[in-house]
């Protein structure tokens, strides 16, 4: 953000940042058409948050039907495979670092329907 005394009552500076030096930031999460490239909307937050919080409501309002949500490990969460799941689409996300899976030593992915 622009380093503005506006910005900077809304947006915080980064944690450590001295006094006088850097930039506000803004928190920004954003959902994209992979077929056609088009941006179809963002959240934003003057506050870090997570992106699975800043993005609940791109997926409601633009998952429909047959899409398919394609996200990084950030967005593996039980509960949004299944908001996306009652939305009519599908996820393909990465697993989570920390996720126990019984997978196998060799096994290097898994399929949930």
């Amino acid at each position: 953000m622009e380093d503005t005394p506006a910005n900077a009552q809304v947006y915080a500076y980064a944690n450590g940042q001295k006094p006088g030096c850097g930039f506000p930031l803004v928190y920004l999460a954003g959902i994209f058409s992979l077929s056609s490239g088009a941006w179809l909307g963002y959240a934003a937050s003057p506050e870090n948050r997570h992106d699975l919080t800043l993005n609940v409501d791109l997926v409601r309002k633009h998952i429909q039907p047959g899409d398919i949500l394609v996200a990084d490990r950030a967005y593996c969460a039980y509960w949004m495979l299944a908001l996306t799941k009652v939305l009519g689409g599908d996820v393909l996300v990465r697993l989570h670092q920390t996720r126990v899976t019984g997978l196998g030593p060799r096994q290097k992915e898994k399929v949930i329907s």
